[in-house]
């Protein structure tokens, strides 16, 4: 009987290892059995812009109206491009952002960028919340070893002057709650979302590819001391906006699912919706019309020489239950043109997408006309 026991509970453990861990690994994030498609399949135009400047630039955010495609490069550099303006070779006209002076003072911080958004603060100017994994520092400036005493995260914000060449300091947000901030979404009045993609506690987040060990963290700009922490059902919970509607959409780079989480009275977040992309998702972005795109890895190479990319578009259905439309707009099975795409943003007013990556420098920005 103590045999039979014994097999029944290993049955039962590989059972729950399988549908946590082991079938995520297979079909989610190696998409064993998955059909990709090459790039030729779709009807759209795509081009790679080759430029020194463009090269590591994971991170972008579009200001349409003021015709302005904003990226973070290698961590450090903040571009600006001007989307409709080109040279004659064809590549934007491109201008790096300096960081100014503020009030006498000299931002003397370093800057290492992990994901950022924008708010449009008024008709001239712009806002950037940026999440920053600076490199800790003692009490007299030296350097600590980071393996020890762990990053320096920090939420840094920025002032921007449309078309100027400058960014001035704003201000800086340090909680502990903010421990390993993923992406950011801006709510309004310098209050904002973070979301941590792991446990706090070393000791938890061993089993966080197994468990959920991320949350949401919301930032009351009104009251600066205050940060309030959700647990979420999401591993890997690297990718966040926030919808039109004021929902945060959080993809996972493990299940190939977006979560949806309505806040709450106390600035808590609850489930309202799933959806399966069914592969692992870098990241979300929102257009104009309240579109939402998608990057995902049909294909997964730790070593990137083999990874395919997927484009997608979700779009909400205006009834009372939710319901969404996904779309795969475009597809790339040999890595030609998205190789390493880990951002994109749609340019409503000529109907096109930019898109941008870390991995490979020379695909970093990509733009595909007639979606």
């Amino acid at each position: 009987m103590a045999s039979i026991a014994k097999s029944a509970l290993l049955v039962a453990l590989f059972a729950i290892v399988y549908e946590f861990w082991i079938s995520d690994l297979l079909f989610v994030t190696w998409g064993l059995n998955r059909v990709v498609k090459p790039i030729e399949t779709f009807p759209y135009k795509c081009r790679r812009y080759q430029d020194k400047q463009l090269q590591g630039c994971g991170k972008l955010w579009l200001d349409e109206d003021g015709r302005m495609l904003y990226a973070v490069c290698g961590g450090r550099r903040v571009l600006a491009i001007y989307i409709d303006e080109q040279k004659k070779d064809g590549v934007f006209h491109i201008e790096e952002l300096q960081t100014a002076t503020v009030g006498g003072r000299s931002w003397d911080g370093s800057l290492d960028i992990s994901s950022f958004t924008g708010e449009f603060h008024d008709d001239s100017t712009l806002r950037f919340w940026f999440v920053n994994h600076r490199l800790p520092v003692g009490p007299r400036g030296q350097s600590l070893d980071v393996r020890r005493v762990g990053k320096n995260v920090t939420i840094d914000a920025f002032e921007h002057t449309k078309r100027g060449k400058s960014m001035k300091h704003y201000m800086t947000v340090s909680r502990p709650e903010i421990y390993a901030p993923a992406n950011i979404a801006y709510m309004g009045a310098d209050c904002f979302v973070v979301n941590n993609d792991r446990s706090k506690s070393k000791l938890r987040r061993i089993f966080d590819g197994i468990r959920p060990g991320g949350n949401l963290v919301y930032y009351d700009g009104w009251d600066k001391k205050n940060g309030t922490s959700t647990p979420i059902s999401v591993r890997s919970a690297r990718a966040l906006v926030r919808g039109r509607d004021d929902r945060m959409y959080v993809g996972s780079a493990t299940d190939g699912k977006i979560r949806v989480y309505q806040l709450l009275q106390g600035d808590i977040y609850k489930q309202y919706h799933v959806m399966r992309l069914n592969m692992p998702i870098e990241s979300l972005s929102l257009d104009n019309e309240g579109l939402i795109w998608a990057v995902a890895r049909s294909r997964y190479d730790p070593k990137g020489r083999k990874s395919a990319t997927a484009i997608y578009q979700i779009e909400k259905a205006n009834v009372v239950r939710p319901r969404y439309f996904i779309r795969k707009m475009i597809e790339d099975a040999k890595g030609k043109m998205l190789a390493g795409a880990s951002a994109v943003v749609h340019d409503v007013k000529n109907d096109r997408l930019f898109i941008g990556g870390t991995s490979k420098p020379t695909a970093s920005i990509s733009s595909d006309s007639n979606i």
